[in-house]
């Protein structure tokens, strides 16, 4: 079967339905479910004003679909707490934290949730909503753009896209005639971890970051100071697309990070930020990205549509994405695959 696919709205709406299910508990198909609050969500945080909706320091402006999901997560707090629910996601997590449960992973975790009193819990349902909307507006934005750039610079490169395809192929087992991928196998296809990796130092999810002084500093080459508690600017694009940090910026080389012949390290760069502000959700993200990649890859022959490059544009968000969007040709591959 032959088709022809728009795939940055196919990325957004994946995002959701896993972002759905492991961070609120919820079985949804916003494929079908056209009237998700989910759904709903994700369109309002893509049309939002980046100047009037972020500001520094401040989060952005809460609309009525905040509340309504802070009713999802406290019938699902409710339903964990009483015992009524145990599932083994995000979610879970966060119920697990509010009540002072251990949380280290361990081989053998207890998802089980020690109820204690309203007064020795750690924190409110109301923080827990929190937590998890914001894992969800950051993670579909993240998700659907480092997707959708991951596959284009692969299909642009025949070469590359058949060194994919045979790293898929070389860490599945045959059995009854189909291909089953587990977690395991995934954790060794390291090229793709490479092509996720150069993605986003090429299209990284957000072109700004916001910093704040901590200590008195001397701006190199000028006779000015950023004093103590000022925000500032990191403008992450301009960095690493920068011919002084990284060789050939604008090329796309998943293999720049990895050692030379003479052992001397690869290029590195901070891929999800550093220290307190690291992104929380970094192994999610990139395990989403690339469980989809190999679904993708395993599944179908895919060609890229004429087009001209695949442009940035921020559509007054703070977040990039395609102008023209992601047309990609399919074609069903003769052997089909499980994950």
């Amino acid at each position: 079967i032959n088709c022809i696919f728009p795939f940055c709205c196919c990325y957004c709406s994946y995002a959701v339905n896993v972002i759905a299910n492991l961070i609120y508990g919820l079985d949804i198909d916003v494929f079908r479910q056209t009237d998700s609050v989910f759904l709903q969500y994700s369109n309002n945080a893509f049309q939002r004003s980046g100047i009037n909706s972020y500001t520094f320091n401040r989060l952005p402006t809460k609309s009525s679909l905040t509340y309504r999901l802070r009713d999802i997560v406290q019938q699902n707090v409710e339903l964990r707490e009483d015992g009524a629910t145990i599932r083994k996601d995000i979610m879970q997590l966060l119920v697990k934290f509010r009540n002072g449960n251990d949380i280290e992973v361990r081989e053998k975790f207890n998802w089980h949730i020690e109820n204690v009193f309203e007064r020795e819990k750690i924190i409110s349902i109301k923080k827990v909503a929190r937590i998890a909307e914001y894992l969800l507006e950051n993670c579909i934005t993240v998700i659907a753009s480092t997707a959708v750039f991951t596959l284009y610079e692969i299909l642009k490169q025949p070469e590359l896209m058949q060194k994919v395809r045979d790293e898929i192929m070389a860490n599945s087992e045959t059995k009854e005639k189909q291909k089953q991928i587990n977690y395991e196998q995934m954790k060794n296809m390291k090229l793709l971890d490479l092509c996720i990796q150069e993605t986003t130092r090429k299209y990284p999810s957000v072109p700004t970051i916001e910093r704040t002084c901590r200590k008195p500093y001397a701006i190199p080459n000028s006779k000015r100071t950023l004093n103590e508690g000022k925000p500032f600017v990191i403008p992450l694009l301009a960095i690493q697309r920068d011919e002084k940090y990284f060789q050939d910026p604008m090329a796309y080389k998943p293999q720049r990070f990895l050692q030379d012949s003479n052992g001397n390290p690869g290029e590195k760069f901070t891929e999800f930020g550093l220290g307190a502000k690291t992104c929380i959700a970094q192994n999610f993200v990139k395990l989403v990205v690339k469980y989809v990649l190999v679904r993708l890859f395993s599944s179908y022959q895919m060609k890229l549509m004429p087009m001209t490059d695949l442009e940035i544009c921020y559509n007054d968000t703070p977040y990039i994405s395609s102008r023209e969007g992601l047309k990609v040709a399919l074609k069903s591959a003769k052997v089909k695959f499980e994950l």
